[in-house]
């Protein structure tokens, strides 16, 4: 995705969008393809790291479903 696809998709702001990409690239989760155009393109996809964490977010999300968030499931 473009960075401001992304900025779109979550609803963040650029700045924020940027430190964080920048965390994941340096991480290895994500990897950042520059294509040399005018005007400049840059493209963010999961690396093959990132797409491990699939499974796991998964199940996270899973569980936080089955699970009341709001704590009153008491």
């Amino acid at each position: 995705m473009r960075f401001n696809q992304l900025k779109r998709e979550i609803g963040i702001t650029a700045t924020t969008l940027g430190r964080r990409l920048d965390e994941m690239i340096g991480q290895g989760l994500v990897d950042r393809e520059v294509f040399a155009e005018v005007p400049a393109r840059v493209e963010y996809e999961l690396s093959q790291k990132g797409r491990t964490l699939g499974p796991i977010l998964k199940s996270v999300f899973e569980w936080v479903g089955s699970n009341d968030p709001s704590g009153d499931s008491e």
